[in-house]
C-alpha cells in the first residue's frame, strides 16, 4: 500500500510540471522564462495557452498541535484517575490532487500522512462529471452530505476539534452521489448510496473518541457485509452562496440552511461480541437527520447544528437466549459564535451536548456509561494568512452526566482540553 502510494504521488508530481506555466519566478511568469531560454518555441507556447482544459492543481495542509487532554476512563471503568497526555503531535498533513481533463470530468484525490491512522489513508478519492450546467455526477470514496460543519475542510474551521452535532455525520464513504444547483446555487441537493462501514469502537464509551458509527475503511473491504446507505441533502442559500468555509472575512450579509438524511441497512454487524455471561450485540440499521444554520454579516458569524439518529439492534441476555430486537434515540447540539475583532484576530465560543438516550440500555459496553456529554469551547483565531495560514488556541470544558447506579460515591471524569494548533494550506 505505501509503495503503491509513493509512486502513484511522485506520478502525480511529474504530471504537473506543464500546470506550473503560468507560476512567477523573479518579476516574469515561467513560461516567459522557459521561452527565453529556448526550452519553449512560439509554438509551444500557443499550444499550452489553447489547451487550458487540461490541468492538475495541487493543494494541502499541515496542522501541528500541542495539546494536553484528560484520559480519564469513564466512572464505571475505573475509580481513580488517569494522568493527562500532554505533548506535540501533527495531527494532520495531506496532499490534495485535482486533475482535470476535459470540460466534464475532473478526479480528486486526498492522501494523509499523519494521525492515529498512520501513513496509508486515503481520505478523498473520486471522479466527478458534470454532464450539464448546475448538475454534478461523483463515484468514489468522498464525504457523505450530511451536516455543514463535516462538509467543510478541517483547514476552514473556527475551532480546533469538531462539534458533537457533526459527529452524528458519515464521513467518507464509497459510493455515488447526485449534486445539483437551482436558480444561481439558491438550492443545492445532493443524494447519493454508499457502502456505510461501522465503527464497532464507537459503541464502548469513550469521551476522547468521536461518537460517530461510521467511518471510511481506506477504499479496500469497505461493503459493511453487503449492506447500504442512502443520504440524501438540501441546502438553501436566501442571500447568495456561501461556501463551506468559517470567519465572515468579506463582511457580507450570507445565510446557509441545511437539511441532512441518512439510512443504513447494517446487516447484522456484530457491535459488542458475546461472553460467558452475555449473548451477542448486533447492530441492524441507522437513520438520522439533521437541521444546521449558519449566518455571517459583517465580523459576526453564528452558527448551528442539530442532529439525531435511531440506532437498531437485536441482543441476547447470554449466549444461549434468543435475540431481542430494540432501539435507541440520540441526539447532539452544536451551538456557536464567532466575532472578527480585526482582520486577523478572531474569538469564539461554542457549546456541545450530545445525549445517548436511554442509559439502561447497550448494557454491554455502549451508552450505558453515560447519559449525556456537554462542553463549553472557548478560543481565539490569529490569521496571519486567512484560513492559509493561522494560529488557533481552544478549551474544552466537557462535563458528562452519569446515572446515580453509574457514578454511585466517584468522581467524574477529568478530561478538559488545553490546544494549540498551527495550520498552514495552500
Amino acid at each position: 500500500m505505501k509503495k503503491i502510494l509513493a509512486l502513484t504521488i511522485a506520478a502525480l508530481f511529474i504530471a504537473t510540471v506543464p500546470a506550473f506555466a503560468g507560476q512567477i519566478i523573479g518579476d516574469k511568469p515561467l513560461i516567459d522564462v522557459l521561452k527565453e531560454k529556448g526550452v519553449l518555441t512560439d509554438d509551444d507556447v500557443k499550444a499550452i495557452e489553447k489547451d487550458e482544459k487540461s490541468k492538475i492543481e495541487i493543494g494541502g495542509r499541515l496542522h501541528v498541535q500541542y495539546r494536553s487532554e484528560g484520559q480519564d476512563t469513564a466512572p464505571a471503568s475505573s475509580t481513580t484517575h488517569s494522568a493527562d497526555k500532554t505533548g506535540f503531535l501533527v495531527k494532520r498533513m495531506t496532499l490534495e490532487f485535482k486533475a482535470q481533463l476535459t470540460d466534464i470530468g475532473y478526479m480528486q484525490m486526498e492522501p494523509e500522512f499523519a494521525g492515529s491512522t498512520g501513513w496509508n489513508k486515503i481520505n478523498d478519492a473520486f471522479i466527478a462529471i458534470q454532464p450539464a450546467g448546475g448538475l454534478n455526477v461523483y463515484a468514489g470514496q468522498k464525504k457523505v452530505p450530511f451536516s455543514w460543519e463535516e462538509l467543510t475542510s478541517s483547514k476552514n474551521l473556527s475551532f480546533i476539534d469538531s462539534g458533537y452535532a457533526s459527529q452524528i455525520g458519515i464521513g467518507r464513504q464509497v459510493g455515488a452521489e447526485v449534486e445539483y444547483f437551482v436558480g444561481d446555487k439558491l438550492l443545492a441537493f445532493n443524494a447519493g448510496i454508499y457502502n456505510g462501514m461501522v465503527d464497532t469502537g464507537a459503541f464502548a464509551y469513550l469521551q476522547q473518541k468521536k461518537q460517530r458509527i461510521y467511518n471510511n475503511s481506506d477504499i479496500s473491504g469497505n461493503d459493511n457485509k453487503g449492506g447500504n446507505m442512502i443520504a440524501a441533502r438540501v441546502e438553501l442559500h436566501p442571500f447568495g452562496y456561501l461556501s463551506k468555509s468559517f470567519e465572515n472575512f468579506s463582511g457580507e450579509t450570507k445565510m446557509a440552511i441545511g437539511l441532512s438524511y441518512y439510512k443504513s441497512d447494517d446487516k447484522g454487524v456484530t457491535l459488542v461480541a458475546g461472553s460467558a455471561t452475555s449473548g451477542t450485540m448486533a447492530g441492524k440499521g441507522s437513520n438520522a437527520a439533521g437541521l444546521d444554520v449558519i449566518f455571517h454579516t459583517g465580523g459576526l458569524e453564528l452558527s448551528g447544528e442539530f442532529a439525531n439518529r435511531t440506532l437498531e439492534y437485536s441482543y441476547a441476555a447470554n449466549t444461549t437466549a434468543a435475540l431481542t430486537d430494540d432501539s435507541v434515540s440520540q441526539n447532539a447540539l452544536t451551538v456557536s459564535a464567532t466575532y472578527l475583532l480585526t482582520e486577523k484576530l478572531a474569538l469564539a465560543a461554542r457549546y456541545d451536548s450530545f445525549s445517548y438516550g436511554d442509559d439502561t440500555k447497550f448494557a454491554n459496553g455502549g451508552v450505558v456509561k453515560a447519559a449525556k456529554d456537554t462542553a463549553m469551547t472557548v478560543g481565539f483565531s490569529y490569521y496571519i494568512k486567512r484560513h492559509n495560514m493561522k494560529i488557533q488556541a481552544n478549551y474544552i470544558k466537557k462535563d458528562e452526566s452519569y446515572s446515580a447506579a453509574i457514578l454511585g460515591s466517584k468522581e467524574a471524569a477529568r478530561n478538559d482540553v488545553v490546544v494549540v494548533q498551527a495550520g498552514y494550506s495552500f
